[in-house]
């Protein structure tokens, strides 16, 4: 989350956009699925979450503003394969922020093995180091399919700073799978459409200066832009009569971020303060990254 003063974060600020319920489905199914579903159901998922993120958000604009949504919230069963807080997920604020990379989706893979996550993590000055605990040797050449990660993490902005212990996990999927609803059998009989899946999530809740977390879930998703995925049909409609004409062809990866997060900032700060900081934050995140490509 970006340092900034808090006037800006203001600026702007509007009722959320409502994406539609499919965009929803499939945020919280690839939440829940990560861990119990095959990796058919997973690229299902992310197929659906690919298309809706075309239809629902005008990724190419400059302006995160135009980039967001608010999905519906998580429930108890969507996080029930994890360690977390005592607390219930619908209290989470959710949203959920699209962005197009100019580059590949093998090339962002290299940058989950950065153990000093700072060059890509604006928000994190001062301290975001990373433990790679399973998939070091094997996850980056397709060797193995998941890469679990332990971080510890500091953000800063205008309203806080808290440090926190954040786990982390990476999937490599495979596009190209059969609809799991088909029947087919699950075979990757020609070229792959890999695809990345991350899942993170926090243990237990962490106070600091001005804050408290209770408690904070995300789902990412990169998609390769090769004209193998969603292809506008003349037919199909952008959310509230959007005119942008983005799909899978243009090369580079798609992007996405869903977060619902519970932050205790005190009774000054509403939840479109909290939006606007976050949304600002995961934005300066993604623009980070390419940054730091573009250099290596």
């Amino acid at each position: 989350m970006l340092v900034l003063p808090l006037w800006s974060l203001v600026v702007g600020c509007k009722t959320p956009p409502q994406p539609d319920p499919e965009f929803d489905d499939a945020a919280r199914y690839l939440m829940r699925i990560f861990e119990s579903g095959s990796d058919a159901e997973r690229a299902y998922g992310i197929r659906q979450l690919e298309r809706q993120s075309y239809l629902n958000m005008d990724l190419e604009a400059n302006n995160a503003s135009k980039r967001w949504l608010s999905p519906a919230g998580l429930t108890w069963d969507d996080v029930a394969d994890l360690e977390h807080p005592d607390r219930d997920p619908a209290l989470n604020l959710p949203l959920a922020v699209g962005f197009l990379s100019d580059f590949d989706v093998a090339d962002h893979a290299r940058v989950f093995y950065l153990t000093d996550m700072r060059p890509v993590e604006p928000s994190s000055p001062d301290l975001y180091e990373r433990t790679i605990l399973e998939g070091e040797e094997c996850w980056l050449d397709h060797g193995c399919d998941v890469l679990r990660t332990y971080n510890d993490v500091e953000r800063k902005n205008i309203l806080y700073t808290v440090r926190y212990d954040l786990w982390k996990d990476y999937r490599w999927i495979d596009l190209s799978l059969p609809d799991p609803s088909t029947g087919e059998e699950v075979v990757d009989d020609g070229e792959p459409r890999w695809a990345i899946q991350v899942r993170s999530w926090m243990k237990a809740p962490a106070e600091g200066d001005g804050a408290t977390i209770h408690q904070s879930y995300a789902i990412e998703v990169w998609v390769p832009r090769d004209c193998r995925g969603y292809i506008r049909d003349p037919a199909d409609e952008n959310l509230d009569g959007g005119d942008w004409t983005t799909d899978s062809c243009g090369g580079g990866t798609m992007r996405l971020q869903a977060l619902w997060s519970e932050t205790d900032l005190g009774t000054d700060v509403g939840d479109d303060v909290k939006l606007a900081a976050t949304r600002s934050g995961i934005d300066a995140y993604y623009e980070a990254t390419e940054d730091w490509l573009a250099e290596h």
